[in-house]
């Protein structure tokens, strides 16, 4: 585990970064690892209707604070089946947040 933790380290030791507007593209030095394409923006103004949105995400992280509206549209970008990460627990297709609870569709 150690050994390839420090592999992994040495691997983006070595990257380089173009930055690129809004776009942040990591290049590594070796043939085997793909680069890493970084979309800057508001998660929150993410449409359904556009790009990958439109079949859905397979995991959603969430690592701020979002209110209810705000994560009640989120869960739209979910593919069925789809994983929503973020602080906060569900209880029987109910996410508590903050205390305040809602259904999930």
């Amino acid at each position: 585990m150690i050994g390839h933790c420090k592999a992994s380290l040495a691997k983006w030791r070595g990257a380089s970064v173009n930055e690129n507007g809004n776009i942040s593209t990591i290049n590594f030095m070796d043939d085997d690892t793909p680069d890493v394409h970084i979309i800057k923006g508001n998660g929150l103004n993410i449409l359904k209707s556009e790009g990958e949105s439109v079949v859905g995400y397979d995991r959603i992280y969430i690592g701020a604070a979002v209110d209810s509206a705000e994560l009640t549209n989120i869960t739209k970008l979910l593919s069925p089946g789809g994983i929503l990460v973020g602080p906060g627990k569900f209880i029987q297709n109910t996410f508590i947040l903050n205390s305040e609870a809602f259904a999930l569709d």
